[in-house]
């Protein structure tokens, strides 16, 4: 699964966890210039990537006072609920299976039935 936060932030996963990391350009062996996925944190819930995520940008704020940094919490709430927006209508059947497991409509002893 690869889920693209914002413009900065992509959640990748693979079989054991969910990486939260940024791409990042960089000189292919021949001299030329390619996109890479640089891990930052590993998580094991999807749960605390978005914790860590809202933590980052949290961080990285330029807020001065408490108006800018209100404002820069709506932001990061209206960013947060386009991803879900996003997994929702994700048609990946990755992202498919796991919203079924979040809303328990699958059985993950079913599942394992499935691959074998």
């Amino acid at each position: 699964m690869q889920l693209r936060l914002d413009d900065e932030y992509v959640v990748k996963s693979d079989n054991f966890c969910f990486k939260l990391g940024k791409y990042i350009k960089k000189m292919d062996k021949e001299g030329n210039e390619i996109e890479v996925f640089s891990p930052k944190e590993y998580h094991t819930t999807l749960s605390s990537v978005l914790n860590s995520y809202v933590n980052n940008k949290l961080k990285n704020s330029k807020s001065k006072d408490k108006k800018e940094l209100t404002s820069d919490l709506e932001q990061i709430n209206k960013q947060i609920n386009l991803i879900f927006n996003r997994i929702r209508e994700e048609e990946d059947v990755y992202i498919s299976t796991f919203r079924k497991i979040l809303n328990k409509e699958v059985d993950l002893e079913e599942l394992d039935d499935e691959e074998n």
